[in-house]
């Protein structure tokens, strides 16, 4: 039984991995909703977008510090 549901979920990753994947993640955000809450989880995933957009800068070679130096002060100095 323990082989078969190995062979099973090996062969679903190998044909089909954006479908595991994907239903993987499904399954880990709806019972972290249902037990931590919306705000909570919402919070969390907002986070990790904040964090891979800086990583993908990074990956790129830009210098993100100085961009957000930059967009700090142009952005606010453009209100006073």
């Amino acid at each position: 039984m323990k082989k078969a549901i190995e062979k099973l979920l090996r062969t679903a990753w190998q044909d089909h991995r954006g479908q595991s994947l994907g239903a993987s993640l499904g399954f880990i955000l709806s019972v972290s909703m249902l037990l931590f809450g919306f705000w909570r989880i919402f919070f969390v995933v907002f986070c990790v977008l904040i964090g891979l957009w800086i990583g993908m800068k990074v990956d790129r070679g830009e210098d993100v510090l100085q961009n957000l130096r930059s967009f700090k002060f142009n952005e606010f100095h453009r209100w006073k």
